[in-house]
């Protein structure tokens, strides 16, 4: 979403399009703080359920799982730990960028001339080198 401000700084931006942002970056926000709970309850909770579907596959799917596997108890996996922290942490880093898609776009709503003046400034400082 910076790169738009990034690329094409002198383009103004609408009501519309900020509402979108505002949209996905709160979307992000859930769907990774959703990724972060459900990882945390599972390994909590030790173990993983096999649900039966409609459709009778429950039968193929014992099956599948019916030769050597690594047990359920996710606490014995070495990286579970860190997976969890990590997942922690970049929800807590998707917060952070979500707070600042909102002040860049209110800023860029609020100020649409001193986007224009900088690029004009500039491209006169580039005119006068050569």
């Amino acid at each position: 979403m910076f790169f738009f401000l990034l690329f094409w700084p002198a383009l103004s931006e609408t009501v519309v399009w900020y509402r979108i942002k505002a949209t996905a970056s709160i979307f992000a926000v859930l769907v990774v703080l959703s990724a972060a709970i459900s990882s945390t309850v599972v390994v909590a909770a030790h173990r993983a359920y096999l649900i039966p579907s409609p459709d009778g596959d429950f039968e193929a799917l014992q099956a599948a799982f019916a030769h050597p596997r690594p047990p359920y108890a996710y606490r014995e996996y070495s990286y579970i730990f860190p997976w969890l922290i990590l997942t922690w942490i970049g929800w807590l880093f998707t917060i952070w960028s979500t707070y600042l898609v909102f002040k860049a776009s209110h800023f860029h709503l609020a100020n649409p001339h001193v986007v224009g003046e900088y690029l004009r400034q500039e491209e006169e400082e580039k005119r006068g080198r050569f």
